[in-house]
């Protein structure tokens, strides 16, 4: 089983908070395992577990293309990976606040 973070900092935009994200993995059948940290700056964890990394990043995508106003806050406050063939080892970036990090597509 793989596990795919997206970890979001709400500081950097207080438009809205995590629980929408929830929410909208909720909407597609997924239940994230939350954790939080707050050594000076707040950030959240989300992990999702799946045996099909690819197929969960399209439908987190496809329902991230649904709500414009959650996929917009995720652009701006959200860093996502993915484990990948050797685990966290040479793990994958797939979405990042900073548009000058380079990501990868998966699937």
């Amino acid at each position: 089983m793989k596990s795919l973070t997206i970890q979001l900092m709400p500081e950097l935009d207080t438009s809205l908070n995590e629980v929408a994200v929830i929410d909208l993995l909720k909407s597609i059948s997924r239940y994230p395992e939350v954790d939080a940290d707050d050594d000076g700056e707040r950030f959240i964890n989300l992990h999702l577990f799946t045996e099909d990394l690819p197929t969960l990043w399209a439908d987190i995508k496809s329902a991230l293309e649904l709500n414009h106003e959650i996929k917009n806050w995720i652009g701006k406050v959200a860093v996502v990976a993915c484990e990948g063939d050797e685990g966290w080892d040479d793990y994958l970036l797939l979405a990042h606040y900073d548009k000058s990090e380079k990501t990868v597509e998966i699937g």
